[in-house]
């Protein structure tokens, strides 16, 4: 590998680590939106006073928001492991394969990511809203 491929390297690198930073803060403001419009909700409920419905809406619309935001940045991700995985087929034969390797690829396809978690995540909370919604609407 060429220096500047290995610049190149380096710098995709940093854009997908900061990608990943990115994706993960984007995952706690979500939750603590969700968290607190879910403690609001409930507190109204004790106490008796009707909720807008468009809350409820508005939560779900969040966590539809929240799962495609994860699947682009899962998209993000795998262009950017692509783009490794490509640099290090120009490296040397010799030297570690650390996104071309089949480690690697044998951790992607392990069942429980944290892709599947943070969707998983997204999936509960829009669901929780959508029943919210349901429930305001037909029962009370």
């Amino acid at each position: 590998m060429t220096e500047d491929q290995r610049v190149l390297y380096d710098n995709v690198g940093e854009i997908r680590n900061t990608d990943i930073a990115v994706r993960w803060s984007i995952a706690s403001i979500f939750l603590t939106l969700h968290s607190v419009g879910f403690v609001f909700v409930a507190t109204q409920f004790i106490a008796g006073r009707p909720i807008l419905i468009g809350f409820h809406l508005g939560g779900a619309v969040l966590g539809l928001m929240w799962a495609l935001l994860n699947a682009r940045m899962r998209q993000w991700t795998s262009y950017w492991n692509s783009r490794l995985e490509a640099l290090e087929d120009l490296a040397d034969p010799q030297d570690i394969r650390v996104f071309g390797g089949d480690e690697f690829h044998q951790l992607l396809a392990y069942g429980a990511s944290t892709h599947r978690i943070l969707m998983a995540l997204s999936g509960l909370t829009t669901a929780g809203w959508l029943s919210l919604f349901g429930y305001f609407l037909f029962i009370t």
